[in-house]
């Protein structure tokens, strides 16, 4: 029973992290370099973070902003990895695999519709394709940065990934 109760905390956890508390990261960026004209929305079951650039915006700054929930995820994943080190309860590691498993489910769900959403020219509205919008990329150049972010994140979740395999234990019968 407790094992249930823990996996299920765990479960709440990652998606108040990945759902709520991206968003208000994302928002605590955009208050503190551009404006602080702030709203949120709910766009689905997720906190969406409304904003307008103002006229003199900088590229670096908005690359910083759009890509922000990434980073936050890749963050929350490390900062589970060391407390995964660190506890030898089979029942909290269980709690933290689970969190560290739904947060890898979330980089690879919004990085493939980031490469949908350039892939066929913004149908879908992500934070990705407002970036492109908003720095005025080509088609190519869009496709070739939207890539090598895609390179670059599948290759920290191969490494988070085989990190993992590290606690997982099977039992044999």
């Amino acid at each position: 029973m407790k094992k249930n109760i823990l996996i299920s905390i765990s479960i709440v956890v990652a998606l108040i992290s990945v759902l709520i508390l991206n968003e208000l990261i994302k928002a605590g960026a955009v208050f503190l370099i551009y404006t602080r004209d702030i709203s949120f929305a709910l766009k689905g079951i997720s906190l969406y973070t409304v904003f307008t650039l103002p006229e003199s915006h900088k590229l670096i700054y908005d690359t910083v902003i759009y890509l922000i929930p990434i980073f936050s995820v890749i963050i929350f994943i490390e900062l589970s990895a060391l407390f995964l080190i660190k506890v030898y309860n089979n029942n909290i590691r269980t709690g933290l695999i689970i969190y560290q498993m739904i947060n890898i489910g979330y980089l690879v769900i919004t990085i493939l519709l980031y490469a949908l959403s350039v892939i066929i020219n913004n149908f879908l509205s992500t934070d990705w394709s407002m970036y492109i919008f908003v720095s005025e990329y080509s088609y190519t150049k869009s496709l070739l940065v939207t890539f090598l972010i895609i390179f670059v994140v599948f290759s920290y979740i191969n490494f988070a990934t085989n990190r993992i395999k590290k606690f997982v234990t099977f039992i044999k019968s």
